[in-house]
């Protein structure tokens, strides 16, 4: 009796403040948590007869028994590891598992931050630029090439202007020109609305 008063309770208290149990969801993982390692065999999980053993120190000690290579492992106070499952016998090494991948788990997230950070620099032309300034930007976006940016070349057309889009064009094109030794077209000159042309340039692929 004293526990179906008790359920009771409960439920009133969640009718009350519009707290139910399917609204109870686990937080959301990190998008860094979402990380995948692909694990290796260790100690019990290695079921093979024989392995060629490598040390902690990576000293290679040679072909023995799985049964010693583990029993060298537990002396060393560390782990030993599979890493050549394919090998003929496969590979093992002694060494501190828990430190191996928590090491390669930050190498690759860095390797990643590293390879997926592109700046995107914006240089802004016109229809009637005059030598000089282009020459300046043109100057600049050597630059922004050269430290590994992406650029966006960007032409906003206004008034009679926006009826001569190939005035523009032509620009582009003298701009390109004068940044070709160290810049291709990752995007070519396109006219996006009325009034604006973009063009997006980023390093040679053999720089």
């Amino acid at each position: 009796m004293y526990g179906m008063r008790l359920v009771a309770r409960c439920v009133s208290f969640c009718e009350t403040h519009f707290l139910f149990i399917s609204d109870i969801r686990p937080r959301a993982k990190k998008k860094e948590d979402r990380y995948i390692f692909k694990e290796l065999q260790t100690n019990s999980q290695i079921r093979v007869p024989e392995v060629r053993l490598i040390d902690s120190d990576g000293t290679m000690i040679g072909i023995v028994p799985i049964a010693e290579a583990q029993r060298r492992a537990d002396d060393s106070n560390m782990d030993l590891v599979l890493f050549s499952p394919a090998a003929k016998p496969p590979v093992c090494k002694i060494l501190n598992y828990s430190k191996y991948r928590y090491d390669q788990i930050r190498k690759d997230k860095e390797d990643r931050k590293k390879s997926s950070v592109i700046k995107i620099k914006e240089v802004q032309l016109s229809p009637t630029i005059d030598i000089g300034d282009i020459k300046i930007k043109a100057k600049r976006t050597r630059e922004f090439i050269e430290e590994g940016c992406k650029v966006k070349v960007v032409i906003r057309m206004r008034g009679r202007q926006k009826a001569r889009p190939d005035l523009a064009m032509d620009v582009m094109n003298r701009f390109f020109e004068m940044v070709a030794d160290v810049a291709h077209k990752e995007k070519e000159p396109s006219q996006e609305s009325v009034a604006v042309i973009i063009m997006m340039l980023t390093q040679q692929k053999n720089k």
